[in-house]
């Protein structure tokens, strides 16, 4: 692999192209490029980094065929429906107090509220020292979320925080209160695995939620809610959350705070508004007071 060049490479992309998805293609250009340009021919001999160089799959007339491969093949992505902040005060309004439904209340409010991806939300541990990509703690003043990777940031970066305050004014519908019930509920210690397995008997399993359950939570809570499941999933998370302070009129880069997007461009396709005549900004002309 080492030899090769961006013919080869530009090659081998035109061949994926015939049995896989666009994105798929593109997964194997940043993988490729990690490899050469951060890992190196060293890392097979336990020394990262020894041996990098320029990944050909940088090549213009690499990128050239990858830009072709989007043009004739791609599709726009399916963009998960949001599960907005009001309609989750309605799915925690009619849920029962049944274990289960207690952990997918605290699931889906670290997710909207914390604007979290799914594999950060089951990655949370209950307080340092656990094994989980992250973890979660109480003070006074809410639910602090530090992570120590994530999609966009690497093992070994600074744990990055943020926070959900209590929601004081509706305390049925508070956040950092319907943590507070799953790990009360749970019995979670310090260190521990946050969202785990419940059995149909209410029981509490001791492994890791992995990442597809909570697809599965939000479907569920879609299907409560009377909306389509099929067009909900663990992206309506952080899609619900951000679109929510959009909604409200905060800015991109305030929302950024609490979303960790390093591309306020990235961050902007998370906000889908349902455009309708109350949202429009014609409303703020003098000329419609």
């Amino acid at each position: 692999m080492w030899k090769a060049d961006h013919r080869d490479v530009r090659r081998w992309f035109v061949f994926l192209a015939q049995t896989v998805k666009p994105q798929s293609v593109e997964v194997a250009c940043a993988a490729l490029t990690a490899t050469f340009e951060t890992l190196g021919k060293g890392n097979a001999h336990g020394e990262p980094g020894l041996g990098t160089r320029p990944s050909p799959a940088r090549h213009p007339e690499v990128q050239r065929v990858l830009r072709g491969i989007r043009a004739e093949h791609g599709a726009e992505p399916v963009r998960k429906r949001p599960l907005l902040i009001a309609s989750l005060d309605t799915y925690i309004a009619a849920s029962p107090e049944t274990v289960r439904a207690i952990r997918d209340a605290a699931i889906l409010c670290v997710g909207v509220y914390g604007c979290r991806r799914r594999s950060e939300i089951v990655g949370l541990d209950f307080g340092p020292g656990g094994s989980g990509s992250g973890y979660a703690t109480i003070t006074n003043e809410g639910l602090l979320i530090k992570l120590r990777r994530s999609k966009t940031s690497r093992a070994g970066d600074e744990e990055l925080p943020y926070a959900i305050p209590y929601r004081r004014s509706a305390p049925r519908f508070c956040p950092v209160l319907a943590v507070e019930r799953w790990i009360a509920a749970a019995g979670i210690a310090q260190g521990e695995a946050l969202f785990r397995g419940v059995d149909r008997h209410g029981n509490v399993r001791a492994g890791r939620l992995r990442g597809g359950a909570v697809g599965r939570v939000v479907k569920r809570a879609a299907t409560e809610l009377g909306m389509d499941p099929a067009c909900m999933g663990g992206h309506s998370l952080r899609a619900g959350g951000i679109t929510s302070l959009a909604k409200d009129g905060l800015s991109l880069p305030d929302i950024q705070v609490q979303s960790g997007h390093k591309s306020l461009g990235t961050l902007a396709t998370y906000v889908r508004l349902e455009r309708s005549f109350e949202d429009s900004p014609l409303l703020r002309l003098g000329a419609y007071r």
